[in-house]
């Protein structure tokens, strides 16, 4: 068994090594980024309030997410079949990516790209990468993973820290705290969905 996985392992890196090298001569689009949730799982967590704020603020981007759900997404959101061909061909064209786990499916990142991981939660709520039992090629992918992340988001200082002692990484972390609780500092000046929410809590709303 660990064998054939080493060998699905190399297959996999060859393959990304070679679609690279074919995709490296395409151009690089300024205003294109690429966003993945969860390897491929549809439109949420910090990828998504990033997307969401961009697709509001600055509708000329070309926002590209990959996906292997048939969800519908928000109309200024162009959507590709995650580990399509296409999908390759976005990423080398893509200027930044926004990826909130570590991404093993993804082509070898350009000169003129920038990589953005936001995370998906609080570290300290499940193990920690140096800290647990990992197989060696998993450590092998995310220590490189790790070198060609251009900034990190945390949501505190002790989160920061163990960025930098625990997941392999030396590079600039923001932080700025995790993009989709903004949400619930915005849901003040909503009242609809503020009341919606204290319902549901059963809270009352004069608290």
């Amino acid at each position: 068994m660990v064998v054939l996985q080493n060998v699905k392992f190399l297959v996999r890196v060859v393959f990304m090594v070679i679609i690279s090298i074919v995709l490296w001569p395409v151009r690089i689009k300024k205003n294109k980024i690429l966003f993945i949730n969860f390897n491929g799982k549809g439109y949420g967590d910090n990828p998504k309030s990033i997307c969401e704020y961009l697709r509001v603020t600055y509708p000329e981007l070309d926002l590209v997410w990959l996906t292997k759900d048939n969800e519908d997404f928000p109309d200024g959101v162009r959507v590709v079949r995650y580990k399509s061909l296409q999908s390759f061909y976005e990423q080398a064209s893509s200027k930044v990516w926004v990826y909130n786990v570590r991404n093993f499916e993804r082509l070898l990142k350009k000169r003129g790209q920038f990589y953005i991981q936001t995370w998906h939660g609080a570290s300290s709520f499940k193990l920690i990468e140096k800290q647990a039992d990992l197989p060696l090629k998993y450590i092998l992918e995310a220590k490189y993973d790790a070198r060609v992340t251009d900034i990190m988001i945390s949501d505190s200082r002790k989160q920061t820290e163990e960025f930098q002692k625990y997941f392999w990484y030396s590079g600039e972390i923001f932080e700025v705290g995790m993009p989709r609780n903004d949400a619930l500092f915005h849901y003040k000046e909503d009242y609809d969905k503020l009341n919606n929410i204290r319902k549901k809590l059963s809270i009352d709303s004069d608290d």
